[in-house]
């Protein structure tokens, strides 16, 4: 399967709410970029504490979720475009129900494989001026992805995504999520999850610590 091409974009911090600075504001890119492991030239971000990273190089918003957005808010219809929501990567053709944690895709030159679910803040609330944007992207599933780079290259306008191979047990990322967010709970799905040998190391401490406390909390029930 081939997305449709796909539009980047790349962003350097700017002044951002009160007193804070973000690159969430990204402008397309017409020009050859160079993607290295820490992102694509010309990308920065503000927060290296929460953004950026080898597992956090490259972040992809699926342009399909624009028209849900558009008719969820429509006094806001208009700013919802490719590249709105602080992405790198805006293409149609792939979700979060067909794409799976350590997915390897071909970019121009470049190889590129999903490390973890992204997890949108109250930046992009304020980015909308949309009080509860961040958790309606989570409740939906629609929170796009980031991606490692597995082998840097040339990414020239017009480039598709092409998914090669998948290293690990299929886990889509809507799964991940559910399993993440499950009121139920099961410790032994949270494990599970945690074990993928392609997932964000942070993600997999995430989930390792939520079923470690499940299992401390069953154990001292009476």
């Amino acid at each position: 399967m081939r997305a449709e091409p796909a539009a980047f974009f790349t962003g350097t911090p700017a002044p951002f709410g009160d007193g804070d600075r973000s690159a969430i504001g990204k402008r397309r890119s017409e020009a050859a970029l160079w993607l290295s492991r820490q992102g694509f030239s010309g990308d920065e971000q503000a927060d290296r504490t929460h953004h950026g990273g080898d597992d956090r190089a490259v972040c992809h918003y699926p342009a399909d979720h624009l028209p849900v957005w558009r008719g969820r808010y429509p006094g806001k219809a208009d700013a919802f475009v490719p590249g709105a929501f602080g992405e790198n990567i805006s293409a149609n053709g792939w979700l979060e129900d067909q794409v799976c944690v350590g997915d390897v895709f071909r970019l121009g030159e470049a190889l590129i494989q999903v490390s973890q679910p992204r997890q949108p803040c109250w930046k992009v609330n304020a980015r909308f001026g949309i009080d509860d944007l961040s958790r309606a992207m989570v409740e939906s599933r629609r929170n796009g992805w980031l991606y490692r780079v597995l082998e840097p290259g040339r990414v020239a306008p017009g480039a598709v995504l092409e998914r090669l191979e998948s290293s690990g047990p299929p886990l889509p990322l809507d799964r991940l999520w559910t399993v993440t967010l499950d009121v139920a709970d099961s410790p032994d799905e949270l494990m599970e999850a945690a074990a993928h040998p392609a997932l964000a190391q942070a993600w997999r401490l995430r989930l390792r610590t939520r079923a470690e406390w499940l299992l401390r909390r069953c154990r001292s029930r009476p």
